[in-house]
């Protein structure tokens, strides 16, 4: 009977096998592991199998759910690498030649644009910075423009009153038309401020042999190795932390050490702070020629670390570590282009300092003798610093001079328990000293922006001459007054002593060099409103009769010869130094601050140049002349250019002070030493004139095509301290 039963075809009894489907949605559990997933609900086999818990993430039913051919995400891809070529292309033609937004439009209308990601790991977006598409095609943004103030303490307008009597000299002699018809002259003081377009093409790090670097350390709270870290932070604490003591550098570096040992747990301030105590450090670096974009570039890594570990504090927070970061980052400010964040961050350092009662003796009695020290330190930081602010922007001070009462800072090692080395102890001495000075010196400088600038309100009351004169003469006797305590280790120094008296003490060189450079800096800003009143009288001399200019030439002479003096000092100083070691050089301070003091010198001598060729009554005193006044300015142009080679903002400081020796050149041609004193004043002005005025570029600052003078310049917010 079995064998009679019908045998099974053996192609009928395999059944075709079929295709396994794919999952239309793997669970978690799946793709976490990467296994293949059944798709059932709500467990599928797997899970089932390994008896673990099983979820799925779906945004819709699974009806609605559509399974895309292979086909549509290779055109996807295949657009998207047509707009990164595009990208590339734009990003890497010279600034101002951006592709129209027709031309990106017409790739495709809508690219999703990921946001890119800072060396610190943090979305630009985090940050301030938004992407370039949306739901309506891709945009191509030109420059955002603002407006910034500058009074007449700035830089900007020195530069505007030179401006203004070169254009009354020209032989045209047409109204100053600062670049636009539509612009008056009560606009003179309001400069702009240009902003890179989006997106911002960011520099490439390097490496420690000078090569570029493809990728950097993404995480927020990376390091540099151990060695390079302590090499930082002595650089800081031997330049600006010794100029400006409010960080304690014992506690510091104890607080780095376990760090390091990994026996405590460490604050994101903190971490913050010693990212931005590198970045400081880095940006001040002496270094041999051609390593200041490195440098540049390496510091830029370490403030957006610190920016990202404290941004979320900053605004939610206050601490004395959080007003000690917005310091550090000021200052680190004024050595970039980014002088509209120097001033934001300072006022808000100072908003959290008065938050926290840094100005109260009586809210700080009770503290430990140590945080009670620091926290006098960082307050007076602010008072210097904001007062340096308000001379280099022309802008109100944000600290009242009343609102400085403090006792000034006192040493450490006279309350603490500590043991230090004599040479330590006696380097945070002399910290202490030339900090001390330093804040004595700020408040002559607060008087004379109070006195002479009217604290930079821009009102239109013009003080009378012979009020002017007077509150001079009590400032001169103010700064004078201010040399008469200092200690013997921290007299001025002159220019002709440092190719012989320096090198024996660094520290103290330092200290000296430093002190004298601010001191000659606030006797210019002193003087300087009387040199602009005298420019205004230029071709105005036939009215000697006049009880305005009779005042102004009783004063005449002593401020020319003051200015000749405390300009040719300074630019002195710096051609000694410069032409001396690299270690020399790093007497200067920080390259920005040399930058602002000879620059403004070389405007003053520009300017006293002015007065003695044009005018009928300045003469200049004996032994100087026309002759050793060109001198001093052509000799300060080369110093500068090897001050930080490769610095963009130097270049350009050089550029414009050979467009004035242009017009130096114009109104006198070279004369020999001995003809210099025959030189007669108030001549005519020679055809050559106009062609050098209308080749000065800064001529017009407000609207200038090359962008000389920019508002973003570090020298800007630089200044004198």
């Amino acid at each position: 009977m079995a064998a009679d039963a019908p045998q099974s075809d053996p192609v009928q009894q395999e059944e075709p096998k079929q295709k396994r489907r794919r999952a239309v949605e793997a669970c978690v559990s799946c793709r976490t592991r990467k296994s293949r997933c059944s798709g059932q609900r709500p467990t599928c086999s797997t899970c089932t199998e390994l008896g673990v818990t099983c979820q799925y993430i779906s945004t819709g039913n699974s009806h609605d759910i559509v399974v895309v051919g292979k086909e549509h995400f290779q055109a996807i891809e295949n657009r998207l690498n047509q707009l990164e070529s595009l990208l590339r292309e734009n990003s890497s033609s010279p600034r101002g030649t951006k592709r129209s937004h027709s031309d990106v439009e017409s790739t495709h209308r809508t690219v999703p644009t990921p946001n890119s990601t800072l060396s610190d790991g943090v979305t630009r977006a985090s940050i301030g910075h938004q992407g370039s598409a949306d739901g309506m095609g891709v945009l191509v943004f030109g420059d955002e423009e603002d407006r910034a103030y500058f009074g007449p303490s700035s830089n900007i307008s020195f530069t505007s009153d030179i401006s203004r009597t070169l254009k009354r000299l020209s032989r045209s002699r047409g109204n100053f038309t600062p670049g636009s018809r539509h612009t008056s002259l009560f606009d003179l003081h309001i400069a702009r401020v240009s902003r890179p377009s989006s997106p911002v093409a960011h520099p490439t790090p390097w490496t420690a042999n000078g090569s570029h670097l493809e990728s950097t350390p993404t995480s927020i709270f990376y390091l540099p190795p151990d060695e390079e870290t302590l090499s930082l932070i002595d650089q800081y604490f031997a330049d600006t932390g010794m100029l400006f003591p409010y960080i304690h550098e014992e506690t510091f570096r104890e607080t780095y050490a376990q760090l390091k040992s990994n026996h405590t747990v460490t604050r994101r301030t903190w971490l913050g702070v010693l990212n931005i105590v590198l970045a400081l450090a880095t940006l001040s670096t002496v270094l041999p020629v051609g390593d200041g974009e490195k440098r540049r570039v390496e510091a830029e890594a370490f403030y957006h670390r610190a920016n990202a570990l404290c941004a979320e504090h900053v605004m939610n927070g206050a601490s004395l570590e959080i007003v000690q970061y917005l310091l550090l980052v000021t200052q680190y400010m004024q050595g970039t282009r980014s002088s509209n964040q120097t001033w934001t961050t300072h006022g808000l350092a100072v908003k959290v300092a008065l938050q926290l009662g840094l100005h109260s003796a009586e809210t700080s009695k009770r503290l430990p003798p140590v945080e009670r020290e620091m926290r006098k330190r960082t307050w007076f930081g602010c008072v210097v610093l904001d007062r340096n602010l308000s001379m280099t922007f022309g802008r109100p001070p944000s600290i009242p001079e009343h609102y400085s009462r403090l006792e000034l800072p006192i040493y450490y090692d006279t309350f603490e328990e500590r043991q230090r080395q004599i040479e330590a102890r006696q380097r945070c001495r002399y910290s202490t000293d030339s900090f001390n000075a330093t804040i004595r010196l700020s408040c002559v400088l607060s008087r004379t922006l109070d006195l002479i600038y009217d604290s930079n309100l821009g009102t239109e009351e013009k003080i009378p001459s012979y009020e002017l004169i007077t509150r001079i003469l009590r400032l001169r006797q103010s700064l004078e007054e201010w040399t008469t305590p200092l200690p013997t280790h921290m007299t001025l120094i002159k220019a002709q002593e440092c190719m012989t008296d320096i090198g024996k003490n660094p520290t103290i060189d330092r200290f000296r060099i430093i002190l004298t450079m601010r001191y000659h800096n606030l006797r210019l800003l002193i003087h300087r409103a009387i040199l602009m009143r005298l420019c205004e009288l230029i071709d105005d001399c036939d009215d000697v009769d006049s009880s305005d200019t009779l005042v102004l030439q009783d004063i005449a002479r002593s401020t020319v010869y003051i200015s000749i003096e405390s300009a040719t000092e300074m630019i002195g100083i710096v051609r000694s130094l410069v032409e001396m070691q690299w270690a020399q050089r790093g007497l200067l301070g920080v390259w920005w601050c040399a930058l602002y003091h000879t620059f403004d010198a070389a405007l003053v001598i520009f300017t006293v140049f002015l007065l003695a060729k044009r005018s009928s009554f300045i003469s200049l005193p004996a032994p100087h002349s026309t002759y050793s006044l060109k001198t001093t300015f052509f000799g300060c142009i080369q110093p500068l250019q090897h001050l930080d080679v490769g610095n963009p903002t130097i270049s350009k400081c050089c550029r414009r002070l050979e467009k004035l020796g242009e017009v130096w050149n114009a109104l006198e041609p070279n004369v020999e030493p001995s003809m210099a004193y025959t030189v007669p004043s108030h001549q005519i002005t020679p055809p050559e004139l106009d062609h050098a005025i209308s080749d000065v570029p800064f001529l017009d600052f407000d609207f200038m095509p090359d962008g000389a003078f920019d508002v973003s310049d570090g020298f800007l917010a630089g200044g004198g301290f």
